[in-house]
């Protein structure tokens, strides 16, 4: 019989299932834990419905958007810049293709007509080149997050329109 630490390693948890516009594929993360390393390992998959099969889709957990039927918009971080770089990957051939790269931090993409895409950002309105003045901030609406040593200000979700390689900021 297992103990509890073995019971709980060998647990998977399962989560963010999300199907593809035609049905034919499923998206899913699986979560593992390492009790040694006291951490957990997040991989992504793919159902295919046709062949009732799966088959991992990334070494570890990525932001996964569907552009289509057959391809995928992953975000990466771009190394040593803030900022995003979306890329496509066609989930039949592997194939992938650098898609779009933008200055702000993208956490949610869709699709709107060839060559324009609705992107949520994160936006932080403390960092410097985004501060009135180095010495002080202006805090227009009441605080609602906490971190435990007061409160987070200004770091607010941004919509952007992503119009054929221009940016725009839509909202605040």
């Amino acid at each position: 019989m297992k103990r509890g630490v073995e019971l709980m390693q060998a647990i998977k948890t399962v989560g963010a299932p999300m199907s593809s516009p035609d049905g034919r594929y499923v998206l899913y993360t699986v979560v593992t834990t390492d009790m040694e390393a006291k951490s957990q390992k997040a991989c992504d998959y793919m159902y295919e419905t046709e062949t009732k099969q799966s088959r991992p889709l990334t070494g570890k957990r990525a932001k996964l958007f569907w552009e289509d039927g057959h391809t995928l918009i992953c975000r990466r971080g771009i190394e040593g810049e803030q900022g995003t770089c979306l890329i496509r990957l066609n989930v039949e051939t592997g194939e992938e293709s650098e898609l779009l790269r933008v200055a702000e931090k993208v956490d949610d993409c869709w699709p709107l007509e060839e060559g324009r895409y609705l992107l949520r950002g994160t936006k932080d309105y403390n960092a410097p080149e985004n501060r009135q003045t180095e010495s002080w901030v202006v805090h227009t609406e009441y605080p609602y997050k906490s971190n435990g040593n007061g409160f987070v200000s200004g770091i607010r979700h941004t919509l952007f329109l992503y119009d054929h390689g221009e940016v725009y900021q839509l909202t605040d």
